[in-house]
């Protein structure tokens, strides 16, 4: 199972990348923000109702609201276990704190296919990265930094457990737009 949403990976990509994640007011609950006033308003609570809001990139309000798509603003139940979880795992593991990036551990990876990918290293911890930025699965084979077969590896935000071949390579499928913590 796989984190589905480019929101949600562009969050996972924040831990995953070496400085330090970005969370400003709002983010842990799915706020976004649009054009004035609607940058200006509380923050989002369960029992709060907002009106839908513009993508309005226009300094014309009344142009704007004729044209643009509205969104519905409420609060995301989803999204704070989910940063719990990514911040507990950047806390417990110095390899997302300390470690060194190593691109490209896609084995099927071809320039430009839509497959972002890496790992961090430290010692003998190893962290992997995968997300598919294409609206298709795609099938990923990745080789991890071990001399063990058949040796396993947990998702640590959905502890769904993957377990290498004989050749260390774990094979499977990422849904569109979504990614992997392994």
């Amino acid at each position: 199972e796989t984190i589905n949403t480019l929101r949600n990976s562009i969050i996972m990509l924040q831990f995953m990348l070496p400085w330090s994640p970005s969370i400003f007011y709002g983010d842990e609950v799915g706020m976004w923000w649009a054009d004035d006033p609607d940058n200006r308003k509380p923050m989002l609570r369960p029992t709060m109702n907002f009106a839908p809001q513009s993508e309005c990139l226009y300094d014309t309000i009344t142009y704007c609201n004729s044209w643009s798509k509205k969104h519905s603003v409420k609060h995301n139940k989803d999204l704070p276990e989910l940063y719990k979880k990514l911040i507990a795992l950047r806390k417990s593991n110095t390899a997302l704190r300390y470690g060194d990036i190593n691109p490209n551990i896609v084995i099927n990876k071809w320039p430009d296919d839509g497959i972002l990918s890496f790992s961090r290293s430290r010692e003998n911890n190893t962290v992997y990265f995968i997300s598919n930025q294409n609206t298709w699965y795609k099938n990923i084979d990745i080789k991890i930094f071990t001399w063990i077969p058949h040796s396993k590896r947990q998702n640590p935000i959905t502890q769904q457990t993957y377990i290498a071949d004989q050749d260390t390579k774990i094979s499977f499928n990422l849904l569109p737009e979504s990614s992997i913590i392994l």
